[in-house]
């Protein structure tokens, strides 16, 4: 019973590090979540165990592992497990990094069916929000932002601040993308108090490099550099090599735009 008990706060513990994006940590209670359902024979508890910890490597972007591991769970569960959701937006999440949206989409909407024939509302919401960011990249702006307002109301409803900021994120980055710039900064200065208001710093980054690139789009460059410069210093102490490329492609165009050309060429 201890060894049991032991699993599912681990397991807990590991959910609420990866929250606030302490992710080495996170994996470590996660692994040990793993080894003590294991140890019981728990093979429910070994899947959600799988799960979390696919999520960390989808969000290191160590990719293939997550997906190994996702799918390794999937084949584990019954076709009616409601586990298997998040089996599906691992694997969904994956191919949004790998920007394969259309399979992205169809992993999401797998999601979706289940939580919402499982009853959760607050899950259901969040499949929502990933099938509009899957759309997103498939330029069907208008059903993404349907699809993230819907998702957003219910978080809102729920007391749901953390993915409710990243709802925000996403939406923000929509309408940027569908230039409707003075929406993309509305939202998007929403996105970055609620995100840092619940210490997800990840997420923080993110938004701050898509700032940056609105900043560029509004021909206000200094703006954009302060932006670029806050998403590199989080990147920076996240130790997250991929979020560091990504933005240094940015600090290089608001140093051109500039024509600082001296820090644009030593950024790359």
């Amino acid at each position: 019973a201890d060894i049991a008990a032991e699993a599912e706060l681990s397991l807990r513990i590991g959910h609420l590090l990866r929250l606030v994006s302490s992710f080495a940590n996170a994996q470590q209670w996660l692994e040990r979540s793993l080894r003590c359902f294991e140890q019981v024979g728990d093979h429910a508890g070994v899947a959600r165990a799988l799960n979390q910890l696919a999520y960390v490597d989808c969000l290191l972007n160590r990719n293939e592992r997550a997906v190994q591991r996702a799918t390794a769970t999937l084949t584990s569960l019954a076709e009616d497990d409601y586990e298997r959701a998040m089996s599906h937006f691992v694997i969904g999440m994956v191919a949004t990094n790998r920007w394969q949206w259309a399979e992205a989409e169809t992993h999401h909407r797998a999601a979706l069916d289940l939580r919402q024939r499982q009853g959760d509302v607050r899950r259901t919401a969040w499949a929502l929000q990933n099938i509009g960011w899957a759309l997103q990249g498939q330029h069907l702006y208008a059903d993404a932002i349907e699809h993230l307002l819907a998702a957003g109301v219910i978080l809102e409803e729920l007391g749901d601040k953390a993915n409710r900021a990243i709802v925000l994120l996403n939406l923000a980055r929509t309408y940027h993308l569908d230039n409707r710039l003075a929406q993309a900064l509305e939202t998007g200065f929403a996105a970055r108090q609620a995100l840092y208001e619940v210490g997800d710093h990840l997420h923080a980054a993110r938004h701050d490099c898509n700032l940056g690139l609105t900043y560029l789009k509004l021909n206000d460059p200094q703006a954009a550099l302060a932006a670029f410069q806050d998403s590199m210093r989080v990147y920076i102490m996240l130790e997250d090599a991929a979020g560091r490329i990504n933005t240094t492609s940015g600090l290089a165009m608001a140093y051109l735009v500039l024509e600082d050309y001296a820090p644009a060429v030593a950024v790359l």
